[in-house]
C-alpha cells in the first residue's frame, strides 16, 4: 500500500484496498427506514425521556426521615435558649439525624407563666392581638425577667429558664464583638475574618423602614441571613436620645450611624441596633430558628426537663440524666453521635462538675459586663415623651410599644443611663451547692484570696461591703464613665435639662470608690466558666469539644475566654455554630474561621 506524507504525519492515501460488500444504490438506501422505524425511535425516545424524567424526581427528593429514637437519638443538646436554637438548627438541617433538646423551662408560647408577665405590664386582654407570647411584645423584657418561675433562682443573676431563653427576655440589643476581642482570645482556627463571616451569616440588616438593606453598613454587614436586626423603629422620633447624641457629639465623640460597622469603639456615641423584626416584633433566635423546625420528626423539644449530670459510659459514650417536672425518677438519654451543652454559663459548669468532667479549670474565670445605673430628673418637658399605649399594639406591629431601648426609659420624668465596664479586671467562680449539687449553682464572688477585696473606708452611711463584684482597678474606670455622664448633662442641649439624681459624693478618692462599688451591679452577661485555649488543661479545644471527652462540645457562653466589647448574646450565636460544626465533623465552615 502506498502511503503520503502529510502535515501531520503518515495520511492514507487513495490507493487503500477497496471493500467487498456491495453498496445499496441511494433510492434503496432510503428505503430502508420504514415508518416503523421511526415511530420505534420515537417510543424508545419517550421511554428515555420518562426513565430521565423519574430519576430526576427521586434524586430531587429528600432521603425519608429516620424513625427516632429517643432514648437514643443521634444529638442531644441541654438547653433551648439561643445557642441551643443555633445548634439544633445546624445538626436537624438535612433531616437525617435525630436532634434531642432538653429544656428545663417551660415552653415559649402557651407558657401559663407568662399571665403574670402581661399582669406586670398592665397589658390588657384585648390588647393581646393574635395571641403573642409577652416576649414577642419588645417592651416586656423587663417584666418577663421578674417573673420568678421564668428564671433561674440563682442569686445575683437573671438567667432565663424557658425556650428561647435569655433570648427571650433580653433586651435584643445585638452588638457584635470586635476584632481585639477574638486576638485576646489567643485560640488556634479562630481569627477575626472568620468570626466577622459568621456575625454576617446571621444578619438580616433592616433599614428604619423595616425593609432588607442590601446596601451600606460596611462589607462585613449581612442581609439574608435569619436574624433581623434594625434601630429601634421609632428611634428618630425619641427627643432626648436625638439630644443625648448631640451632646456626645459637642463633647468631642463621633457620630455613627451603626456600632457593628465599626472595628474599633473609641470615642464614638450612636444608637444600637436590637433584634427587632419587619412587624416590630422581638427576632429571637428560637423564633428565627428552633420555632419553625420543632415539629419535625426528626427533632424533639422536651420542656421541664432538668439536666443533672452527664454520664460517662465505658465503650458507649455520654450519656445525659435528667428529670421532668422535679419528678425522683431520672431519665438516662444516650445519644449515638455527640452532646451539645448549650445550658448557659452558670448552668453548664455545674452540669460538668456534678459530672466530673471538664478538669481543674470549670467554674473558673466567671466575669460579666458591671454596671452602675444612674437615674437623671428630667426637669423640662422638652424631651419627655410617653410611651404610645399599648392598644396600639396590633396585628401590624409593635412600633409604637419601644421608642429606643438603652436610651431612654421614662418613669415620672425618670430617665435611666447604665453605665458598663467592658473589659473587667474581676473574676469570680461557680461552685455546686453541696446539699443539692443537682440545683442551681452557686456563684462565689472574687478570688480565693482574702486579700483581694478590702472593705471600704468610709463614714458616710453609703458605703456597703457586702458587694464584691468589682475590684478597685474596675471601680476607678466605672467612676470615670460616671464622671463623664456627669460633664454631659452640663452641656447643650441637655443643661438645664436633665439633672443626675444620685452621684458620688464630692469627697475623697477612697469615699467615691466605695460608693461605686457599693452600686456595681452585674448585667449577666456571664462568660468564661469552660473557657477554650490551646493548652491541655484548657476545659474545651479550638472546636470547643471537651479535652477528655471530645464527643461532648460546649456551644454557649461558657466557651468565650474573655468578654467581648459588646454585648454577649450575639458572639454566642457565633461559638454555637462553631459547636454544631464540630459535632458534625465537617469541613466546609472551618475554612471560613481563620
Amino acid at each position: 500500500m502506498d502511503a503520503k506524507i502529510g502535515a501531520y504525519g503518515a495520511l492514507p492515501s487513495a490507493e487503500l484496498p477497496t471493500t467487498t460488500t456491495r453498496q445499496p444504490p441511494r433510492r434503496e438506501r432510503l428505503a430502508c427506514l420504514r415508518p416503523a422505524h421511526v415511530a420505534a425511535g420515537l417510543v424508545a425516545i419517550a421511554a428515555c425521556a420518562a426513565l430521565a424524567e423519574r430519576a430526576r424526581k427521586f434524586l430531587a427528593q429528600p432521603p425519608a426521615p429516620p424513625v427516632c429514637d429517643w432514648r437514643a437519638p443521634d444529638y442531644a443538646i441541654v438547653g433551648g435558649g439561643p445557642a441551643g436554637s443555633v445548634v439544633a438548627s445546624r445538626l436537624a438541617k438535612d433531616g437525617q439525624h435525630c436532634v434531642l433538646i432538653l429544656e428545663a423551662g417551660g415552653p415559649y408560647r402557651g407558657n401559663p407563666d407568662f399571665g403574670e408577665a402581661w399582669d406586670l405590664g398592665e397589658i390588657k386582654e384585648t390588647d393581646r392581638t393574635k395571641n403573642p407570647a409577652p416576649t414577642d411584645v419588645p417592651r416586656m423584657w423587663s417584666d418577663v425577667s421578674r417573673v420568678d418561675n421564668l428564671r433561674w433562682p440563682i442569686t445575683s443573676a437573671v438567667v432565663a429558664k424557658m425556650v428561647g431563653g435569655c433570648g427571650a427576655m433580653n433586651a435584643m440589643i445585638y452588638l457584635r464583638g470586635l476584632p481585639y476581642d477574638v486576638a485576646r482570645w489567643n485560640v488556634s482556627r479562630w481569627s477575626w475574618s472568620g468570626v466577622s463571616s459568621a456575625y454576617a451569616r446571621f444578619e438580616r440588616r433592616l433599614d428604619t423602614r423595616g425593609r432588607v438593606a442590601r446596601r451600606g453598613g460596611g462589607p462585613q454587614r449581612g442581609w439574608a441571613g435569619p436574624l433581623a436586626t434594625r434601630r429601634a423603629p421609632l428611634y428618630e422620633q425619641d427627643a432626648l436620645a436625638q439630644a443625648f447624641l448631640e451632646t456626645c457629639q459637642a463633647a468631642g465623640h463621633t457620630l455613627v450611624t451603626d456600632f457593628n460597622a465599626q472595628t474599633s469603639r473609641g470615642n464614638v456615641a450612636g444608637p444600637y441596633h436590637f433584634n427587632i423584626d419587619e412587624r416590630g416584633r422581638r427576632a429571637s433566635a428560637y423564633a428565627s430558628l428552633l420555632e419553625p423546625i420543632q415539629n419535625a420528626p426528626n427533632v424533639k423539644v422536651i420542656t421541664r426537663a432538668t439536666a443533672r449530670r452527664l454520664r460517662k459510659d465505658h465503650g458507649r459514650g455520654v450519656g445525659v440524666e435528667y428529670v421532668v417536672d422535679d419528678d425522683d425518677d431520672a431519665v438516662v438519654v444516650r445519644p449515638r453521635r455527640g452532646v451539645a451543652l448549650a445550658a448557659g454559663a452558670l448552668n453548664t459548669p455545674r452540669l460538668l462538675l456534678a459530672s466530673d468532667l471538664g478538669g481543674r479549670r470549670v467554674g473558673q474565670n466567671l466575669h460579666d459586663h458591671p454596671v452602675v445605673p444612674l437615674k437623671l430628673r428630667l426637669s423640662t418637658e422638652a424631651f419627655y415623651r410617653t410611651p404610645g399605649p399599648f392598644a396600639a399594639f396590633s396585628e401590624n406591629g409593635a412600633e409604637t410599644l419601644w421608642a429606643s431601648p438603652g436610651t431612654s426609659f421614662f418613669v415620672k420624668r425618670d430617665a435611666l443611663v447604665t453605665v458598663a465596664l467592658l473589659r473587667p479586671q474581676a473574676r469570680h467562680s461557680i461552685e455546686l451547692n453541696v446539699s443539692d449539687p443537682y440545683g442551681p449553682p452557686l456563684i462565689r464572688r472574687g478570688p480565693q484570696d482574702p486579700t483581694w477585696y478590702q472593705p471600704p473606708r468610709c463614714p458616710e452611711s453609703f458605703c456597703r461591703t457586702d458587694t464584691a463584684w468589682v475590684e478597685d482597678s474596675d471601680a476607678a474606670v466605672l467612676l470615670e464613665g460616671i464622671d463623664f455622664v456627669a460633664r454631659l448633662t452640663e452641656t447643650p442641649p441637655l443643661n438645664g435639662a436633665v439633672d443626675v439624681v444620685d452621684k458620688p459624693p464630692p469627697t475623697d478618692d477612697t469615699a467615691r470608690l466605695a460608693w461605686v462599688r457599693a452600686r456595681a451591679l452585674t448585667n449577666s452577661h456571664w462568660v468564661g466558666t469552660a473557657a477554650m485555649g490551646d493548652r491541655k488543661d484548657d476545659v474545651v479545644d479550638g472546636d470547643l469539644r471537651l479535652r477528655d471527652e471530645p464527643s461532648v462540645v460546649v456551644a454557649d457562653a461558657s466557651a468565650i475566654p474573655a468578654i467581648p466589647n459588646g454585648n454577649v448574646h450575639t458572639t454566642v450565636l457565633v461559638v454555637a455554630a462553631r459547636a454544631a460544626e464540630a459535632l458534625l465533623r465537617t469541613s466546609p465552615l472551618y475554612n471560613d474561621w481563620n
